[in-house]
């Protein structure tokens, strides 16, 4: 079956840019629809990431996860040392697991319409976005629907 394919680090930075376009009518509702299944994904993706900090952080004495202040003043929570290369792994591992969305005749005119709105979208990117914004694109513009 073919199937649009993203890696799950790439969900957040789609959605956002899907959520912030104002759209009317049927592209704002097939809009929801597709990024209803991104947020699915990325509540799961999250889920798993707290497994993982909880299995590799270091723990005090009372059990509770051991945090403190970087540089900006945001508390982290910290790994113990013999575990950092680790969870490392296993985080790439789950930034990089594939997201798969098969392109079903019950998803065809909101895959078609969210590619539509990513093809022609107007917003300007640049930096990181710019790679993403390509990146997309490229998934995109290869739905099997239009050949």
């Amino acid at each position: 079956m073919i199937h649009v394919k993203l890696a799950n680090y790439e969900l957040p930075t789609l959605h956002k840019i899907l959520y912030e376009l104002e759209l009317t009518s049927k592209q704002s509702r097939m809009r929801t629809r597709f990024c209803k299944l991104l947020e699915d994904r990325i509540i799961e993706m999250e889920e798993e990431k707290n497994k993982l900090i909880h299995q590799y952080a270091e723990y005090d004495e009372n059990g509770q996860i051991v945090m403190k202040k970087n540089e900006e003043g945001k508390n982290l929570f910290t790994i113990k040392d013999v575990n950092v290369a680790a969870f490392n792994r296993e985080m790439d591992i789950l930034m990089r697991e594939d997201f798969i969305l098969d392109e079903t005749e019950e998803r065809k005119e909101m895959l078609l319409t969210v590619s539509n709105i990513i093809l022609n979208i107007e917003t300007p990117f640049s930096k990181e976005n710019a790679l993403y914004y390509d990146r997309y694109c490229e998934v995109l513009e290869n739905l099997s629907y239009a050949k």
